[in-house]
């Protein structure tokens, strides 16, 4: 068995009953402290990481919508670009309709025109 004075080199058997009591809520303070602590860094980190995510979400999105505008306004200019060709042949078929109804009005005209002649007329017995 080993002697109390092996015990006093390791251990302040001096020490009285309330400093020890001091002692544990000393610690006991300083843990719940470290504890509430590290709950705060962790809770920083999450609402950060969670930050980081929604802006990294909103940026994709924001990416995803300009290439959508991209390819409206593509089609868009295509559509723009053959309008005037699209016009320009709707117009030479109203101007070549309109002169086919002139042509046709002209030999209504000459039709209506010419002397015709008398028809023969039925003798009455």
């Amino acid at each position: 068995m080993a002697s109390s004075s092996s015990y006093s080199k390791h251990f302040n058997l001096n020490v009285a009953p309330k400093a020890t009591r001091d002692t544990k809520e000393g610690l006991t303070k300083r843990l719940f402290d470290d504890s509430m602590a590290f709950s705060i860094c962790s809770a920083a980190s999450i609402s950060n990481l969670a930050r980081r995510l929604l802006a990294r979400r909103m940026l994709q999105d924001s990416q995803q919508e300009v290439e959508n505008l991209k390819q409206k306004n593509k089609a868009l200019s295509k559509l723009v670009g053959s309008y005037p060709k699209d016009m320009q042949t709707k117009l030479d078929m109203l101007q070549s309709s309109n002169e086919n109804i002139l042509e046709d009005q002209e030999r209504v005209m000459v039709e209506v025109k010419r002397p015709r002649s008398p028809s023969p007329k039925t003798s009455k017995p």
